[in-house]
């Protein structure tokens, strides 16, 4: 071979690498970018159907509803708290001592009344109003799945957790 082929060979494995590289990383930004967008999509899924089941009973006194939400992955918890007409039980205050970033938003009087939780809560919405039984109530969710008992109170919706089968 000549010296000008081997060159311009090399020339063309460079370039063919650099692309191959180009690709991966592209690829794998756009994947990731898909899963995120994807989690973002199945937060604002479960925040609308919460929203939506309690607004639909709270003014249909005495009705029930049981209703089975899929949360999205990564988490293993979901809190909510009474934030309307105070948060009147000290027992539940104590409970809440625990989660210190949800008990920051309560005193900050924050409207968020639901949060999900992995190791520290990562994320909070308010649903309308609730009335958690107990006043503070964390379900974990191991299955993904979190089962809740809704009742329509008239102006607000009591909200328990429910076990799975």
């Amino acid at each position: 071979m000549k010296k000008a082929q081997l060159i311009s060979q090399v020339f063309i494995y460079i370039v063919a690498v650099l692309v191959t590289a180009f690709i991966l990383g592209f690829g794998y930004k756009a994947i990731a970018s898909f899963k995120e967008k994807a989690g973002q999509a199945s937060e604002l899924k479960l925040r609308n159907d919460m929203t939506n089941a309690v607004k639909t009973i709270s003014s249909d006194y005495g009705s029930v509803r049981v209703m089975d939400i899929r949360v999205p992955g990564g988490y293993n918890e979901v809190c909510f708290v009474k934030t309307y007409n105070g948060f009147p039980s000290d027992q539940s205050a104590a409970t809440i001592a625990d989660y210190p970033i949800i008990k920051n938003s309560i005193d900050s009087n924050s409207e968020d009344n639901v949060f999900l939780v992995d190791n520290i809560e990562r994320s909070s919405f308010a649903i309308g109003k609730i009335d958690p039984d107990p006043d503070f109530l964390c379900a974990k969710i191991p299955s993904g799945i979190l089962r809740l008992k809704l009742e329509g109170m008239g102006d607000h919706t009591r909200i328990s957790a429910l076990p799975l089968g």
